[in-house]
This record gives C-alpha cells, structure tokens and sequence, in this order.
C-alpha cells in the first residue's frame, strides 16, 4: 500500500511500455473473450495467436478467476499486487525455515521483493509475476529435502507450474532449475534427491503444457528459432558498484506515460538499459549480507549467487561462450536477469548477517559499514577527479563510432552531429549522476553513516541494541521507497480503456486495419518511446497487421519490417529513426488492408489523402485499401518471402486482383469475373464467408498452425499467401467458407495439463490420508 497507493486503488495502471502494449491488451482480450462466451487463443486485433505467446497468462487459475468476475484494470492490478506480496512472504518462509529470527526474515523479505531487480522492472509486468516464485519454489525443497514429505515436492511442482503460467519463462525457468537442483543437493536419504529433480525439474512442464506446447509451437515459426539473442542486455561489470551506489550511474524509468506534471527525468548513463541493468537491495541489507555471507557460509546460495553474477554480464566475459549452449539459460535474452540468484543470495545473507549481530553483538557489522562508506566515498572521489580523462574517453568513443557508422548513410553530417550530441549528453548525465552535487550520493553516505552509528552504538548500548534490528528493517524500507519514488508512475486506466481523440477521426462504420507508431494518451507527456505503440491499438477496438511481441511468426515480421522501412522512417545510427516523408511503401499497406496511417511527421506522395489533424498527429487514409476478404482471378508464385513482397511491391500488383502463393493451388482451373466476398465474423476464433467461385478466396488475416477452413462443411486446403494471409480454392457457384481455429498443441496441452493436475491433487490427498492413518495407528 504504500508502495503502490495508486495500483492498490485499482484504479490505475502501471504507466510502462511493457504493461501497457504487452500485458494489458493480452488481458483485455482475455476480459473481453470471458464475457463473451470464448477462451482468447486468437485475437484479431493483434492478428496473432495471443494465447501462444504468453504474456497474458491466460492458463493461471488465479488470472481466469480475477478476469471473470472484475473489471480489466482492477483484475490486472490485482494479479500483480498479489504477485509481490507472495514474493514477500515466500522469502520471509524460506529464511524461516533456513532458521532465521522473524526480525532477520523480515529484513530479507523487502531486501529480495522490494529490491531494485523488481522495482525498476515493475514496467515489465511478467518479471513480477514470475520471479517472486523463486524463494517460495526454494521453500517447498528445502521442506521437502528435510522431511521427505512428498506433498512439498508436489505442491513445489503446482507453484512451478503457476510461475511458467504466469506469463513469462524466463524467471520462471530460473526458479524451477534452481528449486530442482536445491532439492537434490540437500534430499536426505540421496534417493530423495530424483524425486526432487522429476517433482520440482519436470512435473511442472507437465502441468503447464498447456501453455507450453502452444508457446513452443509459436516459437519454432518465429524468428527467435533462429536468432536466440542471448546476449542482449549483458550486465556492464562496472555497474556492480549500483549496491553501494544506486544511482551512481542514473536512472531512466521504463519508457513510460506520465502525466506532465509528473514527467520523469532520463539521468541513465550507464551500458545496456538501466530497466534491465538495476540492482539493488539496500545499503543496510547489503553491509549485512557481507558479514552473514562470512559467518554463515550457506554456500548452495553463495555459489549461486556468485555464478549468476558472472554469467549476468554476457558478452562482457568469455564465460558467455559456455553460458549460451547451458539449457535453459541460452534460450533467453537479457543474461542480467540471472542477477535474481544474486539479489536473493543478498538477501538470504542480510537475515543471517543481522542474526548473528543480535546474538553477538559483533562489531563485524560496524567495520562492515565503514568499509562500505569508505569505498562508496573513493568510487566517488575517484570519478570526481577523472572527469577529464573520462570525457576524453567518450569522445574517442564517439570517433570511433562515427566513423564506423557514416559509411553507411548518406548524411554523413547528421551521422556526425547525432554522434556529437549523444557523446555530450553522456558526458553531462555522468558529471551530474556520479558528482558531488547529486543529492542521491549524499543520501546514499547518510545512510550508510547512520548505519555505522547504529551498529557501533548497539555493541555499547543494551536499549540500543534492542532496538536496532527493528530499526535497520525501517531503514531498509525508507530506503527502498526513496529508490522506487518516481520510478513507476501510473495513468488512470479510465483514460487508457477509452479511444484517444486522434481516434475521432476514423470512420466508425469502416475503421480497417491503423497503423502508426503509437497513439497520445491525450493528457499524458512522452517519455522514453513516449507513444504508446501498435499493439495499443488493441485495447480501442482497431486492427493491426503484426503485433510487436516477444515472440510472433517469421513471416509477419518480414512484412512489419518490410512497411517500416519504406514508409516512414530510415533507420538512423543510434537506433532511432530519420524522417523520410515519402510514400513509396504505399503499396504494399494497401494489399494488407490498411486504411489509416498516424504520424507524428506530415506525409507526401501518392495513394494517401490527409482526413485530420489532431495535434500533435496527423492522420492519412491509404487510398484504395483492399477488404479484408476478397475474391481474386489471379495469382502468382512466389520462391521466398522476399520474392513475394518484391511482387507486391511493385507498380503494377493489383491487390484487389492479385494474390502472391508459394505452391500452386490445386482444383482452380479458370476463374470467374472478380465477385465480392462477404465477411461474417463470427468470434475471433471463427469466420466465414459467402463467395462465387470459382476464384481464389483470400481473408487477409494471420496464416498459422491450427487453422482449417471447410467449404460448405467439406474440409479445403488453406495456402498461405501474400507472405502472411490465408486463401483458399472456391469452385464454381456461390459457396460459403467457414475458418475456424482449433490449434491440436493447446488441445493436446491441455489434456496433459488437466491430468497432470488431477494426478498431483490425487496424490497430495492420498500422502495426507496415508500420514493421517498411519498416526492414527500410532497413537
């Protein structure tokens, strides 16, 4: 609550990037299909198979029940909050049960949830959601591991299963491998130790497969099977010194929407992004994890702790050779989430660092804090009194960079000067960021001073010393509010559930396909990306081409790509775009039925008509759009894809006339005179359409797996065309063509989910009946 006043409202949302083109549209898609009468595996204003790519967690029983019976914002806000609150007491359970005081487990519980892996990535709603499961998959095998007691291998392999449902792998991989290897290292007797492995390592695939197999399926057609990433957003070794120094090196909120009078200020000048290279867990918790790491020595969470640091740097160590082949961990980008192993490694120390003072009474804590104040203050001084060697160095950098990059544009200048302004702006944000003057650093030496007085203080004073383990968590939590204030700025969701006022300007009767770079939330200020883009455009109703996802098909991504760099923009250097206000990709967002373009720049050429202006935006209509279905007498074949949007490129395709296939249609000999298609839909599960063949029927909408299509109730061939779209032969007469989709992995996922399910509860009954017997018997 105090955290997240506006969230726990429930009447706001977190006002991130991630949220709200990511999650939210998935869950309201999720709302919508449960209150009308079906399960969202498809959604056709993303055009995609929502339910495969994961991010709304449309499987979790906890998110199915909140969605049924809540309005879309308070079930989502809701999902999350629980979420961090599970975090809190599952890490409070697992230090418990390591043997832990209640004050020290209450330290680590914040130290872990409430810590800047979470905080800073809260734009980023399935980090929460999965990765507060780690300490309570850890909980369920060390009791296991300890008593034996088969119910907590079982019910570790339901949580497992909530975090691979819970909308991203990732972390929940994480929590499963090291629940699974933790299990086995400490099973007694050792044949305990392959239960734990099948309970906490596999079962939960098994009870998850309804979500797995269709994600997998997704997966093999999208351009991740290619292109693992690994490596993007390694962990810049330097930025270690955040748990000293958390805004050492700046902070940029997740490109995010907040009202204008609570604009957000970009300080960040560190590597990578400061979303995805944050860490911290206090400067209390930290000074005590120190002295618990060394008196306690739990070593499973040191080693883990320590590999997971190293490892989260990536590309910036050798080791990243070995780290991209180890299963599961190659399979996902951004190495520096493994800092969670560190951060809870961090944790786990902090509640034995401050047990053991309490016992004792040490003055480990004391020198620990001096200690700590020492190398923050020379980290400081040492930057202060380089800034010249380090300006020097960011301008060799920008050279280089500059003339690396200038070969390959045209406006070598504006190479140049975007280079020049880059390099100066690092160089102000560092000089302010790790200055003197940064009221952070100060706050950071205050604190870390009041620590070495409380400490030094308790080891003299009994009332002192009584006192301090309750003030050191007060201290821990004040100094994690500070952290997280400004971070996570939220926007009323009455103002995101309802259509922008650029939206007024649509035909309501024949909107189409809108495509853009985003829309204004109206009373919200850019920040960051500042527009929140395409996918968006799902929560209002409007249709998309290719949605932006972690995971979406091949193919679509060759058109996106395709009407992205003949449309608006040419990509410049840095990653951002240089307007080119031309119309030569015209074409080809007519053939794919887009009628509305929304630009933040004018737009010249051919083919476009302007039909408003909202400032800041400008609204174009693509003249002669093509229909979502239509019927054609001609096509053509194409050997790839790139072949086929070379065809549809050019002057002479006829979208209205013309298809592009990869194999050639079978039973289409002759076509009729062009006829019109009517377009019934039915759910986004389900269409159909009337037409007089015979011609090839072509309904622009995602060619995928699961798909069948009947003519008059007999089954027919579905061919991919256009790159991405569906068409199908209709012979001679009127007919109607129904598509329906009926995906066999969420199917077959499914019956293994709902027997996994049914035989882990089926189990958990029968251990507890047989333990209950068995001390009836006893006594």
């Amino acid at each position: 609550m105090l955290f997240f006043p506006a969230l726990a409202s429930l009447s706001h949302l977190p006002a991130a990037k991630d949220t709200l083109t990511f999650s939210y549209p998935a869950q309201l898609e999720l709302w919508r299909g449960l209150r009308e009468g079906y399960f969202p595996l498809w959604s056709t204003h993303l055009n995609s198979p929502l339910f495969a790519e994961g991010q709304g967690g449309f499987a979790h029983p906890l998110a199915l029940l909140l969605f049924a019976v809540l309005p879309s914002a308070a079930a989502s806000n809701l999902f999350l909050l629980l979420h961090l609150y599970a975090g809190l007491i599952f890490t409070y359970l697992l230090c418990r049960d390591l043997g832990q005081s209640r004050p020290a487990a209450t330290l680590a519980a914040p130290a872990f949830a409430l810590s800047a892996f979470f905080l800073a990535r809260f734009g980023i709603y399935t980090i929460i959601t999965n990765g507060v499961w780690l300490p309570g998959l850890l909980w369920f095998a060390g009791r296991y591991a300890r008593t034996g007691d088969g119910r907590y291998a079982l019910a570790g392999a339901l949580g497992g299963a909530l975090a691979l449902l819970a909308g991203q792998f990732q972390l929940a991989c994480y929590a499963v491998v090291a629940a699974a290897i933790y299990g086995a290292v400490y099973s007694r007797p050792r044949k305990n130790a392959v239960t734990a492995v099948a309970a906490f390592g596999v079962f939960p695939l098994l009870i998850a497969a309804v979500q797995l197999f269709p994600t997998y399926e997704l997966w093999r057609f999208s351009e991740r099977a290619s292109d693992l990433r690994a490596g993007e957003y390694s962990f810049w070794p330097p930025q270690f010194s955040q748990l000293l120094l958390p805004e050492l090196f700046g902070r940029a909120p997740h490109p995010a929407f907040a009202p204008i009078g609570e604009a957000q200020i970009d300080t960040y000048w560190g590597r990578s992004s400061f979303v995805e290279s944050a860490f911290y867990v206090g400067a209390l918790p930290l000074i005590l994890a120190a002295v618990g790491i060394v008196k306690k020595r739990r070593w499973f969470f040191i080693a883990a702790g320590l590999l997971a640091a190293v490892f989260a740097c990536g590309t910036f160590t050798p080791l990243f050779k070995i780290y991209k082949f180890i299963p599961p961990f190659g399979l996902f980008r951004a190495p520096s989430r493994l800092l969670i192993y560190t951060t809870l490694a961090l944790a786990v120390a902090a509640g034995d660092g401050l047990d053991y003072f309490v016992r004792t009474r040490s003055r480990a804590p004391a020198f620990a804090a001096l200690g700590t104040l020492v190398i923050a203050a020379a980290i400081v001084l040492t930057f202060r009194f380089t800034l010249p060697q380090f300006k020097a160095a960011v301008e060799n950098r920008v050279t280089a960079k500059t003339e690396e990059a200038a070969s390959a544009f045209k406006n070598v200048d504006t190479v140049r000067e975007y280079y020049a302004a880059k390099g100066r702006a690092v160089f102000r944000k560092a000089a302010r960021a790790a200055g003197l003057r940064n009221p952070a650093t100060w706050f950071q030496f205050a604190l870390l001073g009041a620590a070495l007085v409380l400490f030094w203080g308790a080891r003299r004073n009994g009332a002192i010393a009584a006192a301090a383990p309750y003030v050191v968590i007060l201290l821990t939590v004040a100094d994690l509010y500070r952290y997280n204030d400004g971070l996570n700025p939220t926007v009323e969701a009455s103002l995101v559930d309802k259509p922008p006022p650029v939206a007024a300007v649509f035909d309501p009767s024949h909107p189409g396909r809108v495509y853009s770079n985003g829309f204004s939330l109206g009373a919200n200020k850019q920040l960051g990306l500042g527009l929140i883009h395409e996918n968006a455009h799902a929560l209002w109703g409007f249709d998309l081409l290719v949605p932006r996802a972690s995971l979406r098909p091949a193919a679509g991504v060759a058109v996106f790509e395709a009407i992205e760099k003949s449309f608006t923009t040419a990509p410049n250097p840095g990653g951002g775009r240089f307007v080119k206000a031309t119309t030569s990709g015209v074409g080809l967002m007519r053939a794919y039925g887009i009628k509305y373009v929304v630009r933040l720049n004018p737009w010249f050429g051919d083919g476009i008509e302007a039909v408003g202006y909202v400032p800041p935006y400008s609204v174009y209509e693509v003249v002669g759009a093509a229909d979502r279905a239509r019927c054609l007498p001609v096509y053509k074949l194409a050997v790839n894809n790139g072949d086929a949007l070379r065809i549809m490129s050019a002057e002479s395709f006829d979208a209205e006339r013309e298809a592009v296939l990869f194999e050639k249609p079978e039973d289409l000999s002759g076509v009729a005179a062009p006829a019109t298609a009517t377009l019934e839909r039915h759910s986004p599960l389900a269409a159909s359409c009337r037409a007089s063949g015979p011609c090839l029927l072509l309904l622009d909408e995602m060619y995928y797996p699961g798909w069948k299509a009947e003519v008059n109730g007999e089954p027919t061939q579905i061919y991919r065309a256009n790159v991405i779209s569906r068409a199908v032969v209709v012979p001679p007469g009127p007919h109607v063509v129904t598509f329906r989709y009926k995906p066999a992995s969420f199917y077959v996922g499914l019956g293994v989910s709902l027997t996994s399910w049914a035989a882990a509860l089926a189990l958990i009954a029968g251990l507890t009946l047989r333990r209950r017997k068995r001390g009836d018997v006893e006594a």
